[in-house]
């Protein structure tokens, strides 16, 4: 698949009422997420809606022209279009995605389920806190995206990370971080125990601060922070599955 390609939002009609919300990761595409939401489609007939994100799948200077406001309408907008096709919508998310889709849970309690894969909370990089600065002098740095452990496997994203893209995800987080106590729907979490971009206190500070009743984080010993590529595809799908079957 082509950059290009990749870049297409999907689509994957279903033959139930549950519809699910895929949303990809920071400098990333759809087609990061589209082999999950095929195997999903296929274990229990849902419905699957890939949007691209603003800014994403075009040049990567283009991340840093737009707000993190953008990112959270064209989420809004999509899980609106998925919801009038669908009874119910849960929604799955990579990284950024992640921390858009429980962006997207604190404004819509009526979702049905949250799965997120390596998502966003926390940084490590000591970089982040200056990123009002440096998005001023520097427009991007060496690419944080494509890191997979699967030899030859590689992610349909931007070869550069967008200095002012990144503080926009800096602002996203740091407005969610109090609302995610107040989430009550079911969420199921996986996280790489190797993870060369996203802390693991995102996963386990998340798992702590969830008032949900059915909660669970799922760790996973054999893939990078592009776990949807990776080698710990099938059991991601696997147990997304059983966690669907069981909304």
């Amino acid at each position: 698949m082509t950059f290009e390609e990749a870049a297409r939002p999907f689509d994957i009609a279903g033959s139930t009422d549950l519809g699910l919300l895929v949303v990809h990761g920071f400098t990333s595409t759809p087609g990061s997420m589209l082999e999950l939401a095929q195997a999903l489609n296929t274990a229990g007939g849902w419905t699957a809606a890939l949007p691209l994100l603003p800014a994403h799948g075009t040049v990567w200077t283009d991340l840093n022209k737009v707000r993190w406001q953008d990112w959270e309408a064209a989420v809004e907008a999509a899980y609106q279009a998925l919801a009038k096709r669908c009874k119910r919508v849960a929604v799955v998310g990579l990284s950024l995605g992640g921390a858009l889709t429980l962006n997207l849970a604190t404004k819509h309690p009526e979702l049905a389920g949250l799965v997120l894969v390596n998502h966003l909370i926390f940084f490590d990089d000591i970089r982040v806190p200056f990123a009002p600065l440096i998005r001023l002098l520097l427009a991007g740095v060496p690419a944080v995206a494509g890191d997979i452990k699967a030899p030859g496997v590689k992610e349909p994203a931007y070869a550069m990370t967008p200095t002012g893209g990144v503080d926009e995800c800096r602002k996203l987080v740091n407005q969610l971080k109090p609302q995610v106590a107040g989430l009550k729907m079911p969420v199921l979490i996986f996280k790489s125990k190797e993870d060369h971009v996203v802390p693991l206190r995102s996963a386990t500070w998340t798992l702590d601060q969830l008032a949900s009743a059915k909660k669970e984080l799922i760790w996973l010993d054999n893939s990078y922070h592009v776990a949807t590529m990776d080698h710990d595809l099938g059991r991601i799908a696997q147990e997304s599955a059983k966690f669907l079957h069981s909304l």
